[in-house]
C-alpha cells in the first residue's frame, strides 16, 4: 500500500471533505469534480483504492 496522506477537496455541493487514501498525489491532483459525497466515495471505491474520509465540512449560508 502507497504512504497516506491527508488529502482536501472542494465538491459542487460546497462542502469541503478532508479524507486519507492510498492514491497517488498526481492522481488526486487530477481527480473530476463530483456532485455529491456519494459520487466522491464511489470513485474511490469503484477503482479499488482504500478511503478514509475524517471531516466533511459543510458550507455555511
Amino acid at each position: 500500500m502507497n504512504k497516506t496522506i491527508q488529502h482536501s477537496y472542494l465538491l459542487k455541493t460546497g462542502e469541503t471533505v478532508i479524507f486519507k487514501t492510498n492514491m497517488l498525489p498526481k492522481e488526486i491532483q487530477s481527480l473530476p469534480v463530483f456532485s455529491n459525497q456519494y459520487e466522491f466515495y464511489k470513485y474511490f471505491r469503484d477503482r479499488g483504492y482504500w478511503i478514509e474520509i475524517d471531516l466533511i465540512i459543510k458550507k455555511g449560508h
